[in-house]
């Protein structure tokens, strides 16, 4: 196995629309998709289409979370420890992707018989370390003891930081690989756009002579640290933006999939980059994930027009709910 991934999955339902609606007023959707999220479960999404392995460690729960499974294993994304927790429900999440704006919202769902979020407890060490790789979405309780189990190993972390927690700033030193959104950047550092100095101050807390701390700051590209303490800065590749949910998970598993075929730092965030532009010309995280061949001819041409995606496009604009329940 390549990565064991540990982060909550989401089922959701995407919406396309002009503009967000005001108070008591309505709209009507241009496009809607059922699709499925979670930084670390699109991320593994993404890594399979790209070619490699990849095993989710998770807790799923009700119809739900069966739509979930279904889709993990049409991707490739191992399900031996996606753990089926009776008489709960998975997470849903209602993304709303705002065309005059190229923003997008989101409102979470709790069901009150949520299913919880796997435990320290319910970790299984031996089948973590079959992975090189680790790819977590905080470095909370369950999170950090996995981290610390690959770092005595000798093997890698990635911590997928979209929001500034205490716990991830304290077990910084457990991270090989910290790639941060701008949202946790701004929550350290504000406006303050000296990114190397920043990044070099956040690279010092990870205590690795060789680790990568990396920001990604949306349309305007990226500013890394490499393994070799270089600075580097990137621009982001320019396609006809549709919805951008997805695209920082899509940028993680590609990054990890890049680093696996041997490209350093700077290279795997650049073939990251053009993987979550692809996933952009499409509705929701995964019906625009590219595979290692198409990625390669949108580096190489700017294509973005695959048949493959059209038809996922299509796919998930039915409802899962009978098609889960096929597979039971």
């Amino acid at each position: 196995m390549d990565v064991a991934g540990i982060g909550t999955p989401y089922f959701d339902q995407l919406c396309s629309i002009d503009v967000l609606p005001k108070t008591d007023a309505s709209v009507h959707t241009l496009e809607s998709s059922w699709q499925y999220g979670g930084k670390v479960s699109t991320a593994l999404a993404a890594l399979a289409r790209l070619g490699h392995t990849g095993a989710i460690h998770a807790n799923v729960g009700g119809i739900f979370g069966k739509c979930i499974r279904l889709d993990f294993l049409r991707h490739g994304v191992d399900c031996t420890h996606l753990k089926d927790v009776p008489g709960t429900q998975s997470n849903v999440c209602i993304c709303l992707a705002e065309k005059s704006t190229g923003g997008r919202s989101f409102v979470g769902f709790r069901n009150p018989a949520g299913v919880p979020e796997i435990t320290a407890g319910e970790l299984d060490k031996t089948a973590l370390l079959t992975a090189g790789w680790l790819l977590v979405e905080n470095l909370r309780e369950t999170s950090a003891l996995a981290a610390s189990w690959f770092r005595e190993a000798g093997k890698q972390v990635v911590v997928d930081s979209d929001s500034l927690l205490p716990e991830t700033i304290e077990n910084m030193p457990l991270v090989d690989h910290f790639l941060a959104s701008q949202y946790t950047y701004s929550s350290l550092y504000g406006d303050d756009e000296n990114y190397e100095n920043n990044l070099r101050a956040l690279r010092a807390m990870q205590k690795n002579e060789r680790a990568v701390t990396v920001v990604t700051l949306g349309a305007n590209g990226l500013a890394g640290i490499d393994e070799a303490g270089r600075y580097f800065r990137q621009s982001a590749y320019k396609v006809d933006v549709v919805d951008t949910t997805g695209a920082g998970d899509v940028f993680h598993g590609a990054y990890i999939a890049g680093r696996l075929d041997g490209l350093d730092a700077e290279g795997a965030c650049r073939y990251a980059q053009a993987a979550a532009a692809v996933k952009c010309t499409r509705l929701g995280g995964r019906a625009g994930i590219p595979t290692r061949g198409q990625l390669a001819e949108f580096m190489e041409t700017g294509n973005t027009r695959f048949m493959e995606h059209d038809e996922r496009a299509a796919y998930y604009c039915e409802p899962p709910f009978e098609r889960a329940m096929g597979q039971t």
